[in-house]
């Protein structure tokens, strides 16, 4: 499936719950859980397991987000499985996500982190590429 395709899905999905959607957000989102979210798998949240849950909890509320643990973190968990169905199997890692990234209004935040990150890895790969230019000069001027 293509990513234009799927980003239909999210956006269909959150509409669903009543929300405007900010598709600057909905595309950082979905760029930042590329590729895993090709996976039929990683596509989805299952809300019925507790460990899938702390995950969320601890890689994407605490470390992507930067929110510190509180009973608010598994409070907007439930929040948003029961905005986007509690019996709905089809709950998108994308929407759910979204849906969190605006529970704690760091729409903004992201999106700029998100271009942050891009920038980085430009310069890391940059850096990289200089640094191999700059040791191959070097072995020619020893092999000369």
């Amino acid at each position: 499936m293509k990513k234009s395709d799927m980003i239909k899905r999210y956006k269909k999905q959150l509409e669903s719950t009543g929300i405007k959607v900010n598709m600057e957000l909905l595309n950082k989102i979905t760029d930042s859980l590329s590729p895993g979210i090709f996976k039929a798998d990683a596509e989805t949240v299952s809300s019925s397991d507790p460990s899938e849950l702390k995950t969320i909890k601890d890689n994407y509320l605490i470390k992507k987000l930067g929110l510190k643990d509180s009973k608010e973190l598994d409070e907007s968990i439930e929040s948003v499985i029961k905005k986007l169905g509690k019996s709905n199997k089809s709950k998108y890692r994308v929407c759910f996500y979204y849906l969190l990234c605006e529970e704690f209004n760091k729409e903004s935040e992201y999106i700029e982190n998100y271009k942050l990150g891009k920038v980085n890895n430009f310069l890391i790969k940059l850096n990289i590429i200089f640094g191999l230019l700059a040791a191959s000069f070097l072995l020619y001027l020893v092999c000369s």
